[in-house]
């Protein structure tokens, strides 16, 4: 009998991020902020937010994303999508923080 593969545990995790982006031209096209991760199944994208870049030339990507992790999960990127290189942009600050469960007792009290 052939060997049985292994099974992967399955783990929900969830990320708060956030991307501020300074652009020296406005692009014409929206641009996004993905979560790249892998783990022990393969490298994955999670859009997490997307804009049209301001008048102001800046842009605000943010959002809370939650996704299944089979196995380790060995990295988490912050990734801006749709930004040619003829937007030239600088990231003002990048923010990623894995949201932990909180866990509430609640007790019955006696009247």
């Amino acid at each position: 009998m052939p060997p049985q593969p292994k099974r992967l545990s399955k783990t929900q995790i969830t990320f708060n991020s956030a991307a501020w982006l300074k652009f020296l031209r406005r692009p014409d096209q929206p641009v996004s902020l993905y979560l790249v991760f892998r783990d022990d199944s393969g490298e994955y994208g999670v859009l997490v937010d997307e804009t049209r870049v301001s008048e102001t030339f800046n842009a605000m990507l943010s959002g809370t994303v939650t996704f299944t992790v089979r196995g380790h999960l060995h990295y988490v990127s912050a990734v801006a999508a749709g930004v040619r290189d003829a937007s030239e942009f600088h990231a003002e600050e990048v923010y990623v923080q894995r949201k932990r469960k909180v866990i509430q007792h609640i007790t019955a009290q006696s009247a």
